[in-house]
This record gives C-alpha cells, sequence and structure tokens, in this order.
C-alpha cells in the first residue's frame, strides 16, 4: 500500500480532496493512476486483493477506483466483494470492454461508474472532483439499498 505523508500546511487543499483509493492487481497501472490523480487528491494505492476491504474500513476513502481483471469470472468475484464498500462510497470501475452480459449485470446491480479501457484519465478525474467537491452521494451513481449481488 502506498499512502503519502501529508504536511498539513501544505497540502490542505488535497486533505479535503480525499483520500482516493487506487486499486489495481496491475502494480504498474497502480502506480500510473495514484501518480496522476495525487496532484489534485490525497490518493492511496492498493495492489493486493486481501488488503483492498480493509483498508476501505481503515481510511474511509470519499471514492474507491478498481480495475477489473480481465477474466470474467474474476471480475465477477470481486464485484461480489465489493457489495461490502459502504454505499457511502462512490465506486469508479475500470475495465476492458468485451460483452459479457452477467459481468454488465452484475456491475449494474453494483451501481458503479464505469469507464473502458483504453482509459480517459482526464474523464475520470473530472469525475472523482465532481463526487468530491459536490459531495454527490453515492446514489447519483446508482448505488442504493436494494443493490444487491447474487
Amino acid at each position: 500500500m502506498y499512502c503519502p505523508k501529508l504536511d498539513p500546511k501544505l497540502d490542505r487543499g488535497k486533505v479535503e480532496n480525499g483520500p482516493v483509493v487506487v486499486f489495481s492487481s496491475d502494480k504498474d497501472l497502480a502506480v500510473s493512476l495514484t501518480m496522476l490523480f495525487e496532484n489534485r487528491f490525497v490518493t492511496v494505492m492498493e495492489t493486493e486483493w486481501s488488503k483492498l476491504l480493509q483498508l476501505i474500513h481503515d481510511i474511509s476513502p470519499r471514492v474507491l477506483v478498481v480495475d477489473l481483471p480481465s477474466m470474467p469470472a474474476e471480475s465477477l468475484r470481486q464485484l461480489v466483494l465489493l457489495k461490502q464498500v459502504p454505499l457511502k462510497t462512490p465506486i469508479i470501475l475500470l475495465r476492458n470492454y468485451k460483452e459479457n452480459l452477467a459481468l454488465d449485470s452484475e456491475i449494474l446491480k453494483l451501481g458503479a461508474f464505469v469507464f473502458f479501457k483504453p482509459l480517459d484519465v482526464n474523464e475520470i478525474t473530472e469525475l472523482i472532483s465532481e463526487l468530491i467537491v459536490n459531495e454527490l452521494p453515492s446514489t447519483y451513481g446508482g448505488r442504493h439499498e436494494s443493490s444487491s449481488i447474487e
């Protein structure tokens, strides 16, 4: 896990704009996204799925960015676990585009925002800003208590 040490005098604006948790099992992608986002947000990176839910519990992120694996079966397993993320935390999913009705259905049930690869990091950054600055509820993306993943 990567978590920058903050100097409150220098980073007050960033403190108010995070933390944003970035998860990807692809360490290069995780590092790249973290480096892109950390100019605007307090950013915490995790690359091990087994540690992600505990990290979310420990720091209560403002936004969660998750890179889904390319294998649909593994993506479905991760989506089931993401149901445990508190409803107040907006989820942004990053994924490869491949038509898979079961996966698409589960993503809709989770109510997450979805970006397909290749990623437009400017759009993702703007969405994170909108979610944080405007304090949009997670239900803005469709997450609500009736969202259920079977």
